[in-house]
């Protein structure tokens, strides 16, 4: 007699593991005069990811030219009064001593942010070159040419404390995006505290300036300049 046949049943049971990557963290990159892993902003700017930070601790320091998304701040200073601020960029030369570039595509607020610092001389020394940046609680005397410049897009420029300027200490030129500018302390331009030309050419979206809760004092020693003086165009704009 055939035996019955016996049915084996077998289950399997797959285990699936997830792995969910850690998300990466922003890294910070240090630079002081000796004994940090960079003694040159610009190197650590060059080094750096979008997103990260580079702390900056006292001492004199060359140019920087900032063209990506980053953070570069001072690793104290005094947001009350940016004259004693201790991180300082200078050159011996007048060149421009803190620029932002390649960063058309920048939202105006979500460009790079610059803190604390200190910057003596140079000709035009802060320019955004048609790339926003946020630049706050900064010293800045330039004594031969305007101390912050838009050179096209926007930004904010927020509680610094600028003066002697050789023209004016904030200058507005070919904006394209939206600016803030508050709570700065502006003295002693040889021509305006705020200069802004509305050229008459159409931007891709309209700009809007907003100028609040600054004090303008001294400005236009020099000449018959203004607090706030704005150049207009023959034609329209949407600035």
């Amino acid at each position: 007699m055939p035996l019955p046949r016996r049915i084996i049943l077998l289950s399997f049971t797959t285990l699936i593991f997830l792995v969910i990557p850690n998300p990466i963290s922003a890294a910070e990159l240090r630079v002081c005069p000796s004994g940090c892993q960079y003694s040159v902003i610009q190197d650590a700017v060059n080094a750096a990811s979008a997103g990260d930070t580079v702390r900056v601790f006292p001492g004199t320091y060359a140019p920087v030219d900032i063209n990506k998304i980053i953070n570069v701040i001072a690793d104290s200073y005094d947001q009350a009064d940016p004259r004693n601020n201790t991180v300082i960029i200078t050159n011996s030369s007048n060149t421009q001593l803190l620029t932002t570039s390649g960063g058309s595509g920048w939202a105006w607020n979500g460009g790079p942010v610059v803190r604390g610092f200190k910057i003596i001389g140079g000709d035009h020394p802060v320019d955004m070159k048609n790339a926003p940046m946020t630049f706050e609680y900064n010293y800045v005397n330039a004594n031969v040419s305007d101390n912050v410049s838009f050179s096209g897009g926007g930004g904010i420029v927020r509680g610094n404390y600028l003066e002697g300027a050789g023209d004016d200490n904030i200058d507005i030129d070919n904006g394209s995006k939206t600016i803030l500018i508050e709570n700065n302390y502006l003295y002693g331009a040889s021509q305006e505290g705020i200069e802004i030309r509305l050229q008459d050419d159409t931007i891709a979206q309209t700009a809007v300036y907003t100028i609040r809760n600054n004090r303008l004092v001294s400005n236009g020693y020099g000449s018959s300049g203004d607090g706030i003086q704005i150049i207009d165009y023959s034609n329209d704009t949407n600035r």
